[in-house]
């Protein structure tokens, strides 16, 4: 597939960040292409990586 969905996940635990990379890992339409611990973070990857999916929780350090 010549476009994957680019994603980037966000979480403040990180056995839900290892977990959801473990089920996109192997898929050909899926692209992992960050990862954020908080809220900063994740402002960070999203304008540098320009995601098509965030996959994020609603409450996380230093920014919701």
């Amino acid at each position: 597939m010549k476009n994957k969905i680019k994603i980037v996940i966000a979480d403040d635990h990180q056995i839900f960040i290892e977990g959801i990379k473990a089920l996109v890992r192997d898929s050909d339409k899926v692209l992992l292409v960050g990862e954020a611990t908080n809220g900063e973070e994740l402002m960070t990857v999203v304008k540098s990586k320009n995601p098509d999916v965030v996959l994020m929780d609603i409450n996380m350090p230093n920014m919701n």
